[in-house]
């Protein structure tokens, strides 16, 4: 069993034919950038009391990673460990240090039913070491300030000031003042684990982050490995080539920036009346969209 969640996840992570289909400029032309002083914000040097904030944001009472310390040690023992890890921040802000060597994970699977017969009805959770999601939730607080301006309101779920129930209360609203609209329900199907590499960073060139950001981001996203455990078995660490991993604090932000995208089209496609001619034929034809 271990040996075919192994395949089955380096299939999943494993490359694939790559394409030439890129998003159409003018689809990035009108959309907010990030500025100047905010990119001197975002790569600024990281202070004492900044990591210090970070670390004890960071949820208590959750699985260790790969190398067995929980974040309660480095919260409990902050006073004794601080200096050296000011100094591995440093040292990554200065490029000095390559991450990954504390970037790897243990995929877990859990059950989602009692019965499952398949692999999809396990969900997988990666294990990370602590000292390197410090390191991403450090970047997490800081993109946050922004993300509000950058990612649509559409964008609920993962960001920090909305809430998932808005587009309920929307559609609520919709249909009690029997207003023509149409719903178009998506299902992402392993939705962080599909996330392709070099649309992500293309996403992010076209936001307007400095190639310093950037840099940082394909460290944390590409830079580590993964392996599988079941039944308390450990398999080989392998190397992944898309995705973003379950338990990354920064992932749902780098997610919601990839389903931004298409949100935005959505919105350029409807202010170019594309979708009338679509809302003619279901007014015409009586049919309902679901």
């Amino acid at each position: 069993m271990l040996k075919y969640a192994t395949e089955y996840y380096t299939d999943l992570f494993g490359p694939k034919n790559d394409h030439d289909l890129h998003i159409e400029q003018s689809v990035w032309d009108e959309l907010p950038k990030v500025s100047e002083s905010e990119n001197e914000d975002l790569c600024k040097p990281f202070s004492e009391l900044e990591i210090k904030e970070a670390s004890f944001q960071m949820e208590k009472n959750k699985a260790a990673g790969p190398d067995k310390i929980p974040i309660e040690f480095y919260q409990t023992c902050w006073d004794v460990v601080k200096k050296d890890i000011t100094q591995l921040f440093a040292d990554f802000h200065e490029d000095k240090v390559n991450i990954s060597r504390i970037n790897y994970g243990i995929i877990t699977l859990l059950l989602k039913k009692s019965d499952a017969s398949t692999i999809q009805q396990y969900r997988p959770i990666c294990l990370l070491n602590c000292l390197y999601k410090l390191i991403t939730k450090s970047l997490t607080i800081r993109v946050e300030k922004i993300a509000e301006k950058l990612i649509h309101t559409n964008q609920s779920a993962s960001m920090k000031g909305r809430n998932i129930m808005s587009g309920i209360m929307i559609l609520h609203e919709t249909k009690r003042k029997k207003q023509l609209g149409i719903i178009l329900k998506l299902d992402f199907e392993k939705t962080y684990d599909k996330v392709k590499w070099t649309f992500l960073f293309e996403c992010l060139a076209a936001r307007g982050f400095s190639p310093k950001w950037r840099r940082w981001i394909e460290q944390v996203v590409s830079g580590g490995t993964v392996s599988v455990k079941l039944n308390d078995l450990i398999g080989p660490y392998l190397k992944s080539f898309k995705g973003v991993r379950q338990g990354d604090p920064l992932s749902p932000i780098l997610f919601n920036f990839v389903a931004d995208e298409l949100s935005r089209m959505i919105l350029k496609a409807q202010s170019n009346n594309l979708f009338c001619g679509l809302i003619d034929h279901i007014i015409d034809k009586g049919v309902a969209v679901l």
